[in-house]
């Protein structure tokens, strides 16, 4: 790909994602909607916590394995493990849960549209992009659930923190999907071979298990402090 052309289209990521939050957001403010901004920063800030969670360090250790050790990386072991990885997240959930007191309304939006949203993002393949010099592409991917929920932003039309929920929930469900089905289209168009198919689970499983677990280690206090 063109150097000028992949600079262009690493711009648009970030104008797509946190460019257009920032547009919907101004929106929102110049009606003196202050508290529903509020809300809907504390929902992303959680939602891309949950992505990055769930991820695993899925993003680095491919581009890790590809690049550096030329390496092709099992597609079936890295979804296990990220599936392992949301089963805990949701049992830790759970647990929690009656320690903390938060407005009945979340109960629905994380059990539902958001459980179904990062079941998605298991299947994520980002870093294959990276590990072959297109990140712009990758980004211009990833930024497709935080540009989807600046688009419902545009249709709050009620301070009430139900409806903000709602929009938020299914406009960030809509986006990951697209986003994750249009990773998979763009690895086909641009004809990658980062991935290998095969149910080799458990050797696979190890490797990429310990490596996320020291990448999710070594940066959780970080991702949780401002949280």
């Amino acid at each position: 790909m063109n150097k000028y052309i992949n600079y262009l289209l690493l711009l648009a990521s970030f104008a797509g994602g946190q460019g257009a939050l920032l547009l919907s957001n101004s929106k929102l403010i110049a009606l003196g909607q202050v508290d529903t901004v509020g809300v809907i920063g504390s929902i992303v800030a959680f939602l891309t916590f949950a992505l990055w969670y769930v991820d695993f360090g899925g993003l680095y250790f491919i581009v890790n394995k590809q690049t550096h050790l030329k390496k092709h990386i099992n597609i079936v072991s890295l979804v296990f493990c990220r599936l392992s990885a949301l089963i805990a997240l949701c049992a830790i959930c759970i647990i929690l849960r009656d320690n903390f007191e938060y407005p009945k309304i979340y109960d629905s939006f994380f059990v539902g549209k958001i459980f179904v949203a990062l079941l998605f993002w298991c299947f994520n393949i980002i870093g294959a992009f990276d590990a072959v010099y297109l990140a712009s592409v990758g980004g211009l991917l990833s930024c497709m659930p935080w540009l989807s929920i600046a688009i419902g932003v545009f249709f709050i039309t009620s301070e009430s923190d139900e409806f903000v929920v709602i929009i938020v929930g299914n406009y960030f469900l809509i986006g990951v999907i697209i986003s994750v089905l249009a990773q998979y289209g763009a690895y086909y168009l641009f004809r990658l071979k980062v991935f290998e198919f095969k149910f080799r689970i458990v050797g696979n499983f190890a490797e990429f298990f310990w490596y996320g677990l020291k990448y999710i280690i070594s940066q959780l206090p970080a991702q949780l402090y401002g949280r």
